[in-house]
């Protein structure tokens, strides 16, 4: 107890500073954030470059990106309301009057298919953990939720498919179901993280929405949802849209398929995993091999949702206080997910394919996360030490 008091103290003192010492609170936050209400959302503020260091321009800095925010709110949704409702229930009238109009109705059209993609995933986010079902106590910011646009262009009406030529042609699609009973302007906190994911892809065109990136933003909107002063958890959509959005600049890569195979994609960071291992872990990668068990198979979710469907979410928490505090968080996951591979390794050396890969898509609860970001450290410390060896020798450690 008197060690969580101090590093509680010591905490503190470091956000007190005018200037706050951002090194200093990344070697802080790698041991994880004391688990008091409000610290952990302040430190990810701050970890995720959305804070400034200077503690006295927070108010105004703040204050200026929440307006920016609820700009965004206006150019995408909210001025957008009163045509949307009419593409709805006239879409070969008015919209496809004029070139202008038909463009216009193009882009709606684009819109509503990945709106639907994060429609269904947002619904189904984190099932086992009733907060996002549970309504925000907050008015809704715009006239409907958007989950309604989809609704009438996906459900209730046809779905018209435009083709090269002209608005051809019509199908039906099956309804979902929509919010639960709740009051008027009231919504539940899913209905936020759709809102702010499709902001995200009007503002980023070339990336949109990709599955998955509801997993990522999910944890960082509850960070900031439940902090306990209603002035902070009031603002948690527009806060966690920033420090989401600097997430993703480090780590859109991997959600981009057309980059699967570039030095910045996905693949190229699974084949640092299996580098890794048969430089550092050779038997390890060698009982992988053989068994032609490939990150393909489990490390594809593990780095690419930064382990957030392998734990419970407070454990997704403290994970992600390390890896927040990581000044090269794709690295770092590399040697998380080595560490999660090296506390099975005596399954994995049996061989069996079919319990091996069933352990690696399920991992094993009673390995605490502590435990594997202890590990993960080990290694990384070990392979520093091995590769400062090597540089003397003229070998080559480089994963």
């Amino acid at each position: 107890m008197a060690r969580v008091q101090k590093r509680l103290d010591d905490l503190n003192e470091l956000l007190r500073d005018d200037v706050i010492d951002l090194a200093h609170l990344r070697d802080f936050c790698h041991h994880g954030v004391p688990e008091k209400p409000g610290c952990r959302s302040k430190c990810w503020k701050l970890l995720l470059d959305y804070l400034p260091a200077e503690r006295a321009t927070w108010p105004e800095f703040l204050a200026k990106s929440r307006k920016q925010y609820q700009d965004f709110l206006h150019d995408f949704i909210i001025n957008t309301h009163d045509d949307s409702s009419t593409a709805d229930t006239d879409p070969l009238g008015v919209l496809s009057a004029n070139e202008s109009g038909t463009r216009k109705w193009d882009d709606y059209f684009k819109e509503n298919e990945f709106l639907e993609q994060i429609n269904k995933d947002v619904r189904r986010l984190n099932p086992d953990f009733s907060f996002f079902q549970q309504p925000t106590g907050l008015q809704r910011p715009t006239p409907e939720p958007l989950s309604h646009r989809v609704q009438r262009a996906v459900s209730q009406s046809a779905t018209v498919e435009r083709t090269r030529q002209a608005l051809s042609s019509l199908k039906s699609k099956a309804t979902e179901d929509g919010p639960g009973e709740l009051g008027q302007n009231e919504e539940q906190h899913w209905e936020v993280i759709e809102r702010v994911l499709f902001v995200y892809a009007k503002l980023n065109p070339g990336v949109k929405y990709v599955q998955g990136m509801n997993e990522i933003l999910g944890p960082i909107y509850y960070c900031f949802a439940t902090d306990p002063d209603p002035n902070t958890s009031r603002h948690a959509e527009a806060d966690a849209f920033f420090c989401f959005t600097n997430l993703m600049s480090e780590i859109r890569d991997v959600f981009i398929k057309s980059l699967d195979n570039s030095e910045t994609g996905i693949g190229a960071l699974m084949l640092s995993l299996e580098r890794l291992l048969e430089q550092h872990k050779p038997e390890l990668a060698k009982a992988l091999a053989d068994m032609s068990l490939k990150p393909q198979f489990y490390g594809f979710r593990w780095l690419t949702l930064l382990l957030s469907q392998e734990f419970r979410l407070p454990d997704v928490m403290r994970l992600w206080d390390t890896l927040f505090a990581s000044r090269d968080r794709l690295t770092s996951m590399l040697y998380v997910c080595m560490a999660m591979l090296d506390l099975v390794s005596d399954v994995i050396l049996e061989r069996d394919f079919a319990t091996s890969l069933k352990m690696l898509q399920s991992y094993p609860e009673e390995i605490e996360v502590t435990r594997i970001l202890r590990n993960a450290d080990q290694l990384q410390q070990q392979i520093a030490k091995t590769k400062l060896q090597a540089r003397y020798s003229g070998e080559d450690l480089n994963p």
